[in-house]
């Protein structure tokens, strides 16, 4: 007689950093070592809760005021390695520990999407609501690199500017160390430390 012991699965949530691909997709890296890796190879179904209360709701009360997004989808390892560049521009911190022998680059393919935009302010949203179209913007994609490059070698100013008028920084004369992170058909992504745009 052979006794089987197999382990009990119970959901887990983990903390993680993500970017954006330029399509939208969620890009995260991991390591084996972390439980939520070594669930996802068992079972690759997955959901991301990306906050945007900080913590705390807009007024400074009660978080679940404030607007939060969970993504579900498929997870899977990727090792395009323009993913690689578009994370550590973001998650800067990354960047002791990228190439450490268990650590590898995932994204979620995402099937739907449940917003809460506060108290009572409730939506699904379904994968074309949120994902960018790429079709016909090849060029943009594989230009990205080289753009992004440039202006943050060749116009921070400009930059700088961009995290005033668009960010609402205008009450900062210089907004200073803002970088531009990534490009896509809907714009760029800008970030200052912690902060981003």
């Amino acid at each position: 007689m052979q006794l089987l012991i197999h382990p009990v699965v119970r959901p887990y949530a983990s903390l993680i950093t993500l970017v954006m691909d330029p399509g939208g997709v969620p890009i995260f890296l991991i390591s084996t070592l972390a439980r939520h890796t070594r669930n996802l190879a068992n079972d690759p179904r997955a959901a991301i809760l990306v906050d945007g209360t900080g913590g705390e709701s807009a007024d400074g009360g009660d978080p679940l005021q404030g607007a939060r997004l969970t993504l579900s989808g498929i997870a899977e390892e990727t090792k395009d390695l323009a993913m690689r560049r578009r994370f550590l521009a973001r998650q800067a911190q990354a960047a002791f520990y990228v190439d450490f022998q268990d650590f590898s680059f995932w994204r979620l393919q995402v099937e739907g999407a449940h917003l809460i935009g506060g108290f009572g302010r409730i939506v699904d949203l379904e994968p074309g609501d949120l994902l960018i179209p790429l079709a016909g913007a090849e060029a943009v994609v594989e230009a990205e690199e080289g753009i992004v490059a440039h202006m943050n070698a060749d116009h921070a100013d400009a930059i700088a500017l961009y995290a005033q008028g668009f960010g609402g920084l205008a009450t900062e004369p210089e907004a200073p160390g803002w970088l531009m992170t990534g490009l896509d058909p809907e714009g760029f992504d800008l970030a200052r430390g912690t902060e981003a745009l």
